[in-house]
């Protein structure tokens, strides 16, 4: 009975003390956050160690009015020493207590380890599907399956197309097209390494409906069918440690092919390629030089290794100076490439070139709110066959593909963020003594309708601004408006299908609690010329697309879209873009 009359003192005692020293830690720090002044005299008297009100430097205050300044002579009464009779005998037997019973109510320990208990987490992903006008139709769809809480697979899935109209261009051609394209992804997201591969492939089937046969001749098939297919695998492992380091590969064949039944140059062609890439930073004296280098080589309608193609692009730089807001970059680079000769009709030469050329960038942070910058970065851009077909759906078939080589890539501008504003401007030059451009090419069987990649130098001088909203949950807003003009200097006309103006912008609003999401998407171009010749121009490209959802359930939303509103414009002569198209579908997510 002692025993237990005395473990219950000490635990009164105890909770009382545990009570009194949150107090004084609270009172003691409180005051010093409070302080305007760290250099005024101090108050010889005591500190109050429980004030109703403590500055915590914002618009949050806390109070303890029921607190009250404890004793001098202690925090509570001392405790009382019981009187042992002297013929009492201590407790020998087992003694054992249920924790049920005990004054403080303590957690179980875990069994085991957190890190190791913790299963992964469940799969999660979306599905959505729907139609509309023109009988287009579209489904997409990921699933993120873990298989421990680092490691998953990732599987990404989607479906585009349509039955197409008839444009006024053609007397028996459409805009119909099927889509398809997946991935199947492993992502291991480890401390020290993360891992991302996978496999990746497409289809995509559509007619060139402005592709006009020859009248006489050779007669080429009405609106030919184009195929566009493409499969490959690919890997990246980053590390994590002090120097972070990235290495990545991949390999990809692509094959194109027009049913224009004329001949064999102008149905099939393939290419493979084979790429790799790393990043780090190499030690140098007290400096550290970031490093990086991407190759490729590529096969038209051999292997990959064969290296019809071969590119290669290798730099590194370090931090030259640094003071205050002022950072200075300075590096240099390798940009080489070469391209074998090929028969198309015309057919095309070898060509190679080779610049050693010098990076930088400058970063002055005037205020938090306002930096200046200036940054070159030369560079190589791939013109893959599927690049290409992506860009230009109506290209002819060609063996023939150049990387474009920037040997100069500068910007200078500025940076301001002025409310819930972020504001940048800019002024740039790039000069490319390999730039491809398009424009309308001979194909045998058609008097027009198809489109040929060429290579010239070229010199583009730009300025733009962009402006973004920040701050907001419920909306995000931006826009961005370029005016360039783009010249190729061994002809000494402008870059056929290259506006001098572009203007992007896209909104998007949550209301209703969240529970609906609109927004919207706006192109414009300005007119631009079709060829090399500087005689006819495109139409003014207004492109204009609304989407939004509604959140129905917690896992089912509807979808809809009202895209190409606006006046009907060709952004490739020929080719008209379809009229406005509606369509709504479903989303079930989990």
């Amino acid at each position: 009975m002692l025993m237990i009359k005395s473990m219950a003192t000490i635990a009164r005692f105890r909770s009382t003390a545990v009570v009194v020293l949150v107090t004084l830690v609270a009172s003691m720090t409180a005051p010093a956050f409070a302080q305007d002044n760290p250099q005024r005299q101090r108050d010889p008297t005591l500190p109050e160690i429980a004030p109703r009100e403590i500055e915590i430097r914002g618009q949050f205050q806390v109070g303890f009015p029921s607190l009250q300044r404890q004793p001098l002579r202690g925090f509570a009464s001392p405790p009382t020493v019981p009187v042992i009779p002297p013929d009492r005998l201590p407790y020998t037997e087992t003694y054992k207590q249920e924790r049920s019973d005990l004054p403080e109510q303590l957690p179980s320990p875990p069994s085991v380890g957190s890190r190791l208990a913790t299963s992964p987490p469940p799969a999660n992903g979306y599905v959505e599907a729907g139609a509309g006008r023109y009988l287009s139709r579209f489904a997409e769809g990921h699933v993120t399956l873990p298989v421990t809480p680092m490691e998953s697979f990732e599987i990404d899935a989607a479906y585009d197309g349509s039955a197409g109209f008839e444009p006024s261009t053609t007397s028996d051609g459409s805009t119909q097209h099927d889509d398809v394209e997946g991935s199947l992804r492993f992502v291991s997201e480890r401390e020290a390494v993360s891992i991302d591969a996978g496999l990746r492939g497409l289809t995509s089937t559509y007619d060139q409906y402005a592709a006009v046969p020859n009248s006489s001749g050779t007669i080429g098939a009405s609106s030919p069918d184009r195929t566009v297919q493409s499969g490959g695998l690919f890997a990246r492992i980053r590390t994590h440690g002090r120097i972070p380091t990235s290495f990545g590969l991949s390999f990809d064949q692509t094959s194109a092919s027009a049913n224009t039944e004329v001949g064999t140059d102008n149905r099939d062609y393939e290419q493979q390629r084979f790429a790799i890439n790393a990043r780090g930073a190499i030690p140098f004296g007290t400096r550290e030089i970031e490093a990086d280098i991407a190759a490729s080589t590529s096969g038209l309608g051999s292997s990959a290794f064969e290296g019809d193609v071969q590119t290669l692009n290798l730099g590194g730089s370090a931090i030259a100076y640094r003071s205050g807001p002022t950072v200075i970059r300075a590096g240099a680079r390798l940009l080489t490439f070469q391209s074998g000769s090929s028969s198309d009709s015309p057919p095309t030469p070898e060509a190679s070139a080779t610049y050693f050329v010098p990076t930088g960038e400058l970063t002055i942070a005037m205020t938090p709110r306002f930096t200046i910058f200036a940054v070159n970065q030369p560079g190589l851009e791939h013109n893959t066959l599927l690049s290409r077909m992506s860009d230009t759906p109506w290209l002819a078939p060609q063996r023939y593909v150049r990387p474009t080589l920037y040997a100069t890539r500068a910007d200078a501008g500025v940076r301001v963020s002025v409310g819930p504003l972020r504001i940048t401007s800019h002024a740039g030059y790039r000069y490319a003594p390999s730039y491809r451009f398009v424009e309308p090419g001979p194909v045998v069987g058609y008097e027009n309708g198809f489109f040929r990649s060429n290579y010239e130098s070229a010199r583009i001088a730009e300025a733009g601004a962009s402006l973004a909203l920040q701050g907001f949950d419920q909306v995000q807003a931006i826009l961005r408006a370029t005016i360039r003009d783009g010249q190729l200097t061994d002809s000494d006309t402008s870059i056929p299908y290259f506006s001098p103006l572009v203007v992007e912008s896209a909104l998007t609003y949550s209301f209703l609690d969240g529970k609906a999401l609109a927004g919207m998407e706006l192109g414009v171009e300005s007119p631009r010329y079709v060829d090399r010749s500087e005689t006819e121009q495109t139409d003014t490209i207004v492109d204009l697309d609304l989407n939004g959802s509604y959140h129905v359930t917690p896992i089912i939303d509807i979808v809809a879209r009202l895209d190409n509103m606006g006046a009907s414009f060709e952004r490739y002569a020929g080719y008209e873009r379809p009229p406005t198209t509606v369509t709504a579908g479903i989303r079930i997510h989990w």
